[in-house]
C-alpha cells in the first residue's frame, strides 16, 4: 500500500516538474508570440503598457520624471 502511495507521489513530482518545463520553454514563447502581436493593454485611465525600444526610451524618462512627487516603480522582467 505505501509503495503504491509513493510511486502516485513521485508520479505525481515528475508529471508537475514535466509541465513547468513544458510551460517553461514552449508556453512562454507562445505567449510572447502573442503578445508581440496584439496591442498593448492597459486599466482605464492608465497609460498603455510599451514595450521599450532604443527609439522610445527616453518617453520613459520623461514620464517617470514627470511624477517627482509620487512613488514611482519600474519594473523591467525578463523571461530569462
Amino acid at each position: 500500500m505505501r509503495t503504491r502511495i509513493a510511486v502516485g507521489v513521485v508520479g505525481a513530482l515528475v508529471a508537475a516538474f514535466l509541465g513547468f518545463v513544458g510551460y517553461v520553454r514552449y508556453g512562454l514563447t507562445v505567449e510572447a508570440a502573442i503578445a508581440g502581436s496584439a496591442a498593448p493593454v492597459a486599466p482605464a485611465g492608465q497609460r498603455p503598457f510599451e514595450i521599450l525600444t532604443d527609439t522610445n526610451f527616453s518617453d520613459l524618462r520623461e514620464v517617470f520624471n514627470a511624477h517627482a512627487a509620487e512613488p514611482r516603480i519600474v519594473a523591467l522582467l525578463s523571461p530569462s
